[in-house]
């Protein structure tokens, strides 16, 4: 029996891993700023069916989506100080 673990799928693992986390981290920042799925779609410019799918994993966030995310987190953790 072949016991060996594909590097390619934990590779995968770990990116869908971060993904969740990075989504996680991102409906947190919504809640916390008291946000609608509707208000995120709007300040980032797409619609609420894309951006509901992108917060639960089944697409990805642009880079420029994600650049939102840690921005608005970093003057969150600022506002806790």
């Amino acid at each position: 029996m072949d016991y060996n673990i594909d590097n390619k799928s934990q590779k995968q693992d770990k990116g869908e891993l971060e993904m969740n986390c990075r989504n996680q981290k991102l409906k947190s920042l919504r809640f916390d700023y008291g946000l609608t799925q509707d208000d995120m779609a709007k300040i980032l410019g797409i619609s609420r069916s894309t951006y509901n799918e992108k917060e639960n994993g089944f697409s990805e966030f642009k880079q420029s989506e994600i650049f939102w995310n840690q921005r608005h987190e970093n003057r969150t953790k600022q506002r806790a100080s």
